[in-house]
């Protein structure tokens, strides 16, 4: 069953109605918001769906998602014609744009004409010794048990993971996980690396979370 990735505003409780329409039963949908996209390139999924909710946030998310190196087919869906986002959106990289009045069988019919094309293949989990993070799910699971976290705290693991080995500095995950527009307050990171330590390292023997002082830390395995 293909996989397709809709990518709706963060406020927006449900996506709108038009992906209703895509069968549930020939599709396997997921769900995330914009604040996620840095995550796309990691999952594994065949087509990419910008829901009408992002409105203006469409041209700044098809943006990203091409900077970042993601290369499966991108279908937008705009809230209503408009013919200036539509080209700026495909010259960004979207492979079709649709209005929100497009019935079920077009709709289908579009889908279909995307997935017909060679897949991407993308990371969607991540593995560290018996640490497993399956990016898509936001889900942590360490020797089989499931570790809950907050969107901090798997923001910072995930930046962990991802330079495994590598000493990554705290304004650099300050940064990364808070934003560079956030006030900045490097203490919050050794607050939520403590945090981290006590979900993921204690009660193993192992401790895949290190501290390079001076610098920062580091997640080996």
């Amino acid at each position: 069953m293909n996989k397709i990735l809709v990518i709706q505003d963060s406020p927006a409780p449900q996506p709108s109605k038009i992906i209703n329409l895509i069968p549930s039963e020939q599709y396997e949908l997921r769900k995330i918001s914009k604040e996620q996209i840095s995550l796309v390139k990691y999952c594994n999924f065949d087509l990419i769906i910008l829901d009408s909710s992002l409105n203006g946030d469409k041209v700044l998310v098809c943006r990203r998602l091409r900077k970042d190196g993601v290369g499966q087919p991108v279908l937008a869906i705009l809230e209503k014609q408009n013919r200036k986002e539509k080209i700026e959106i495909l010259n960004l990289g979207a492979d079709e744009v649709v209005d929100i009045g497009i019935d079920s069988g077009e709709l289908k019919a579009h889908i279909d004409s995307l997935l017909r094309r060679p897949p991407a293949f993308y990371i969607e989990t991540i593995r560290i010794d018996n640490l497993i993070l399956d990016i898509c799910k936001r889900e942590v699971r360490r020797a089989k048990q499931k570790v809950k976290l907050s969107g901090k705290e798997f923001g910072l693991l995930f930046c962990l993971v991802k330079n495994r080995n590598t000493t990554v500095g705290r304004d650099s995950l300050f940064e990364k996980v808070w934003g560079m527009d956030s006030e900045r307050y490097l203490n919050i990171v050794d607050v939520y690396i403590r945090y981290l330590r006590k979900k993921v390292d204690d009660g193993f023997k192992k401790k895949l979370i290190k501290t390079v002082y001076g610098i920062g830390y580091k997640i080996e395995g």
